[in-house]
């Protein structure tokens, strides 16, 4: 869990959002090699802004951790699976590591409720799903994913000093 753009000091943490008005991008300090932070307007289109988004998302849980499942546009669901879309509920779809490992395969991905963290303090780990975004908001502000059972908004905004996961991405 992050701070708003500390790709070049993840350590870095203070209580103060101001000190994060600069955002360094996780994947050029981190893997490099064209990994980077998706866009705010990159997780809306992924979760509501594809004509088939409602039907290429929804929560899961896969060995037991509850998450939100991302497909592809050109998903094909493996055999002898199921996948129940537009759910915002962990037990639509619960799959095992051997059943995971075949979505996956199939381009399936898997965003677990990592929580967040303001200063040492942990909150809602195994809840909610809260994912940075490249975009800055306002001042001492930033775009990020949140969900949570029952709930999906995909174009957040929240405090820069909060620390959130992050998901890099990588052109083809």
């Amino acid at each position: 869990l992050f701070s708003w753009g500390t790709g070049n000091n993840p350590t870095k943490h203070t209580e103060n959002s101001q000190d994060y008005t600069s955002f360094y991008d996780w994947g050029l300090y981190g893997k490099g090699e064209g990994w980077r932070t998706p866009t705010a307007d990159e997780w809306n289109y992924l979760f509501s802004g594809r004509s088939n988004a409602l039907a290429k998302r929804g929560a899961a849980r896969v060995n037991g951790v509850a998450g939100m499942v991302l497909l592809p546009d050109d998903w094909i669901l493996p055999v002898g699976l199921t996948f129940n879309s537009n759910q915002l509920y962990y037990e639509a779809n619960a799959y095992s590591i051997s059943s995971w490992r075949k979505m996956e395969e199939a381009g399936a991905v898997f965003l677990p409720t990592s929580g967040r963290r303001d200063g040492t303090q942990l909150f809602k780990q195994g809840t909610d799903g809260d994912y940075w975004s490249s975009t800055p908001h306002s001042n001492g502000r930033a775009y990020n994913v949140d969900f949570m059972q029952g709930s999906l908004t995909p174009k957040d905004n929240s405090p820069t000093k909060h620390a959130f996961a992050v998901r890099l991405i990588k052109e083809k």
